[in-house]
């Protein structure tokens, strides 16, 4: 009777380590769909939608100051990545780029920045379906890039229009 009830406390304990485990872990991913694009970002990230000078931005806000924002313009509307870059006053030290993703490679922009005295990592790309474009933009500490860029890299690579 002892090894039995030995037995079925272990067999409860795992699966209460199992249950606890599930759902309360911050980086399980979870899906946005809606403006016509669909990606997975980690579940403890924030995500927050808003109209924005004829575009439709997508903001995701990680730990550790970890930015990720979706701009989302008409197709006849949206200029070229570059000119998108230099639209936002971001155009110096740009260093060519490439990354897998859902729809493909994509190709894009990486850039050191200086902000309030903090070295950031910022990372730009464009997407582009039959009626729109995404911009794509990354923003990271230097210093903290490798913690947050697991939940970085899952919304590139499954970034794509519906």
């Amino acid at each position: 009777m002892g090894k039995f009830l030995t037995s079925v406390l272990a067999l409860l304990l795992v699966l209460a380590a199992c249950e606890r485990n599930g759902d309360a872990n911050p980086d399980a991913p979870t899906t946005y769909s809606g403006n016509w694009v669909t990606f997975s970002y980690p579940r403890s990230w924030t995500l927050t939608e808003g109209n924005q000078q004829e575009a439709i931005t997508i903001s995701i806000q990680g730990p550790h100051d970890a930015l990720f924002t979706v701009h989302i313009r008409s197709l006849e509307q949206a200029p070229a990545l570059e000119d998108f870059i230099a639209a936002q006053g971001d155009a110096e030290n740009l260093l060519p780029t490439g990354r897998p993703a859902a729809s493909g490679r994509l190709h894009g922009f990486n850039q050191s920045i200086n902000l309030d005295g903090v070295a950031y990592q910022r990372e730009y790309h464009r997407i582009d379906s039959h009626d729109e474009a995404a911009y794509l933009v990354s923003q990271v500490p230097s210093a903290e890039a490798i913690r947050v860029q697991a939940g970085l890299d899952r919304i590139f690579t499954t970034f794509a229009f519906q």
